[in-house]
């Protein structure tokens, strides 16, 4: 638990993170499945919510965090305004 709660606290992402058209569609799909009647509805639905909320946090916590992204620029010394890149 501890090492979960470490990767959540060192990741702290200068990025935000936007849900895909993936998570949107099975968010659809998880919403339709309440209009299946009765308690077998209510039970599916939910069981696919919190599927759907399992596997987004563990698409999360696989991002990279800081320690492992190196960002690098490459630019010429010298570069005139009639020069071609």
């Amino acid at each position: 638990m501890f090492s979960a709660l470490r990767r959540i606290r060192l990741r702290r992402p200068h990025w935000g993170v936007y849900p895909t058209r993936r998570l949107a569609a099975a968010v659809l799909a998880a919403a339709l499945l309440w209009f299946v009647p009765g308690i077998a509805g209510r039970i599916t639905a939910i069981a696919a919510l919190v599927a759907i909320g399992a596997v987004a946090g563990f698409d999360y916590l696989r991002l990279p965090t800081r320690r492992h992204v190196e960002l690098e620029r490459v630019v010429d010394e010298l570069l005139g305004l009639g020069d071609a890149q």
